[in-house]
């Protein structure tokens, strides 16, 4: 199972360096697209880049976790029918 180990000093330093990545990135893929010294001329192309970026990483991780949370539930159900079984197998017949 997953489990966030890191406390908020290092998340929040993450968070930053996650930022810069972006950043390069999206001066890297702008100027490569639209021609060298574009995306500095351009800011909200850099900052709409950016807003993208962490929206996609954000999609990814929610979608994560939403699948770990349908395999707990899947995993409960079954546990539960166990149960079930077990108690009809011992339960007088009416």
């Amino acid at each position: 199972m997953y489990e966030v180990t890191a406390d908020a000093g290092t998340l929040m330093r993450q968070a930053g360096e996650t930022a810069g990545v972006y950043l390069h990135a999206a001066k890297e893929e702008i100027d490569m697209l639209f021609g060298d010294g574009y995306a500095v001329r351009h800011p909200e192309l850099i900052g709409a880049f950016i807003q993208a970026a962490a929206l996609d990483f954000q999609a990814a991780q929610i979608n994560i976790a939403a699948q770990l949370i349908a395999d707990a539930l899947n995993a409960l159900a079954g546990d539960m029918l166990t149960v079930g079984n077990q108690i009809e197998s011992i339960a007088p017949s009416s």
